[in-house]
């Protein structure tokens, strides 16, 4: 289940194709009895889900270029770069656009489903510098 609070879409890809989640969402905290937008996603293996926060969307706007998201999203998969490696990238992609100096917090999830490894064991790697 996505779970949205967010104007931004959530982008899907699965077996090479991008879907955006992208119904009508509003941000908390802008007006009373904001609910959010709940979408059901089916998990299979080599789903991968990308959610991100608006200064990943606002990167590059100063200087009249914003990141253009899916077609950057569209290039890691032509490029066939380890999903491992997608957040890196984009946010990459975001400071560069930003000159080095972000107007905004950027943060970018990327959630992958990987296939089955045989050891029953659930992984998770998370990294935040503090």
């Amino acid at each position: 289940m996505v779970t949205r609070n967010n104007p931004d879409p959530v982008y899907l890809v699965q077996q090479g194709q991008i879907t955006a989640i992208d119904q009508p969402s509003l941000s908390v905290g802008t007006r009373r009895d904001i609910r959010p937008v709940i979408s059901e996603i089916l998990l299979e293996p080599g789903l991968v889900l990308l959610a991100y926060t608006d200064g990943l969307t606002h990167a590059g706007e100063r200087k009249g270029s914003p990141l253009a998201i899916r077609a950057a999203l569209t290039s890691l998969i032509e490029r066939e770069l380890p999903v491992d490696r997608w957040a890196d990238e984009l946010l990459r992609c975001a400071v560069d656009l930003d000159e080095g100096r972000p107007g905004d917090d950027i943060s970018v999830l990327v959630l992958t489903v990987q296939p089955e490894t045989g050891d029953d064991v659930r992984r998770l790697w998370v990294r935040m510098p503090l």
